[in-house]
């Protein structure tokens, strides 16, 4: 995702490929994301693509965050869950949180990041490219199949099983 994230940022500085990896180079997607938010504020995308960018790199964010927190903080598998907290991390014990979630979350961040990438690889496609047109590929633009999960307070969380 880095790759295509940075291509398109590339491209919304309208400045030579040198210089423009001079300015972005070795940004990581979290940076890259607010810089591209950035340089699409003070371009002329037109209502419809700055609409579709905002969409796009949401939904980026909110899988990046969730890779971070799998990949940072670790996860075990309790039951037909899995389960990722910040026990030994958290700075306060107030701090303590976990997300709960199944292999499902992961597969819908996975089918998602598959569209964002191919609609974020056309976004500066030229008038009358009709690669990937919405209909003949639905599923690129579909409806989110992965939802931001809410981590839960470990002091505050329901402790029956049920109560989730």
């Amino acid at each position: 995702m880095e790759s295509v994230t940075h291509v398109l940022a590339r491209r919304l500085l309208k400045i030579k490929d040198k210089k423009a990896r001079a300015v972005i180079g070795g940004q990581k997607l979290d940076s890259l994301i607010s810089t591209i938010r950035r340089l699409a504020s003070v371009s002329s995308l037109g209502k419809r693509r700055s609409k579709e960018l905002d969409l796009l790199l949401t939904q980026l964010d909110a899988i990046s965050k969730f890779r971070s927190d799998l990949v940072h903080r670790g996860a075990t598998v309790s039951g037909n869950e899995i389960v990722s907290g910040n026990l030994f991390t958290a700075k306060t014990y107030e701090a303590i949180e976990e997300v709960r979630f199944k292999i499902e979350h992961i597969r819908s961040a996975t089918s998602d990041l598959g569209a964002i990438y191919i609609r974020l690889s056309v976004f500066f496609r030229k008038k009358g490219d009709h690669t990937y047109p919405r209909r003949k590929y639905p599923h690129i633009y579909s409806p989110w199949g992965y939802k931001r999960l809410q981590p839960m307070n470990l002091l505050t969380r329901p402790q029956n099983k049920n109560q989730r």
